[in-house]
């Protein structure tokens, strides 16, 4: 059996040949190393190098590597490795619902994606309680953002992101509102956008749960506007505008935002995720519709 030896924040990592010729079992993992298994018709190269930048991003496998029960590493398919909790974890808390569970990580240098709650814990080594069950990144240890499906068209994105979208209190996006806004960044386009049903203002303040998900489109001025790459790869806009008639909106603009800065005039087509509901200068509460949505650019529009 060959073994290959590597020194990964702090640990000795065995990582074995998925094809043992010598006909002798895998030896278990002792109390503070960690043995990779390779799948079936997967070769090892690259493994630990691979794995190095795993454990990087989630050191809850380190921090809970008592009760990791395997590490299979693949080289094909939609995971790089499946991370296997024990049955009765002794270190991952109860409350993380780890028992058993098998995550399904892939990895790069940036980032490391996974779903379930259990696996967030072993990312993260925090206590990941009220996170959702759907695919997340992190990096050094940090969540980064979901990882959007590749939705075919923005039906579907707003579909799929529709339940997850709320009211605000405060700064921050929902997390149907984030979902989407990392789709489209990418994806999102003005035709698209035009045939989605139009709600109003008003509407949207006496009921959102009833009309998220529609267009609403303003013509006014901008209050403020910045970037945010705060996830790797994608850069969004956020900002906030009141229209004609006085109205406040906090927007998340994807896309070309061209020379729009403070002040500037626009028109804004988004999709509606909610209230948002934030202090403002005067010592109040400002109450404003959220979008996800495009400047009336000609690039934006030429798409």
């Amino acid at each position: 059996m060959n073994e290959f030896h590597a020194l990964v924040i702090g640990l000795s990592i065995s990582v074995l040949a998925g094809c043992n010729q010598s006909g002798k079992e895998p030896e278990q993992a002792r109390k503070n190393d960690f043995t990779l298994t390779a799948a079936p018709g997967t070769s090892m190269d690259g493994a630990i190098d691979k794995f190095k930048l795993l454990v990087g991003h989630c050191p809850g496998i380190y921090k809970y590597k008592t009760d990791v029960e395997s590490v299979e590493y693949m080289s094909q398919g939609h995971a790089d490795f499946l991370v296997t909790v024990v049955k009765k974890p002794t270190v991952l808390p109860p409350q993380s619902y780890g028992m058993g569970h098998t995550c399904h990580f892939s990895v790069d240098k940036s980032q490391a994606t996974v779903s379930k709650r259990p696996c967030a814990w072993l990312c993260t080594g925090d206590d990941m309680t009220g996170i959702d069950g759907e695919y997340h990144s992190y990096a050094q240890g940090k969540l980064i953002g979901p990882k959007v499906k590749p939705w075919a068209n923005l039906r579907q994105a707003i579909a799929s992101t529709r339940l997850d979208m709320s009211d605000i209190q405060g700064g921050g996006l929902s997390a149907g509102a984030a979902k989407l806004a990392l789709w489209g960044a990418e994806n999102m386009r003005w035709s698209e956008l035009q045939e989605i049903q139009t709600t109003k203002y008003g509407l949207v303040m006496k009921d959102s749960d009833s009309q998220r998900g529609q267009k609403l489109c303003f013509n006014g001025n901008v209050i403020e506007i910045v970037v945010d790459k705060s996830v790797p790869g994608s850069k969004v806009f956020l900002g906030g505008a009141f229209d004609d008639s006085g109205r406040i909106y906090r927007f998340v603009a994807l896309k070309s935002t061209g020379e729009i800065i403070e002040q500037s005039r626009v028109k804004f087509c988004g999709i509606v995720t909610g209230q948002q509901h934030y202090p403002n200068s005067a010592g109040g509460v400002a109450h404003a519709v959220h979008l996800v949505g495009l400047f009336d650019l000609p690039e934006n529009k030429s798409e």
